[in-house]
């Protein structure tokens, strides 16, 4: 492993921790909503770091994640 790690943390406790279980779920229902209209109209987009064609380069994807130098997703298509 290459030394200094990043880590990076993520909170859903407004979705997820309540005690109500049906506000938990219009929670997460209108997150739900709220990204899929985010991404069907093109407000939200995912940023693409880089692409790969084909499962043969998944080691060079994978070896680009563990540099921690993208940033965006990586994609490979078959």
């Amino acid at each position: 492993m290459t030394w200094p790690v990043t880590v990076h943390g993520y909170n859903n406790a407004i979705v997820t921790d309540t005690t109500d279980t049906t506000d938990a779920t219009d929670a997460r229902r209108r997150a739900s909503a709220y990204l899929n209209s985010g991404l069907r109209d093109g407000t939200l987009r995912p940023k693409i770091a880089r692409s790969f064609d084909g499962l043969d380069r998944m080691p060079d994807a994978h070896r680009l994640m563990e540099t921690n130098t993208h940033v965006g997703k990586i994609v490979v298509r078959p």
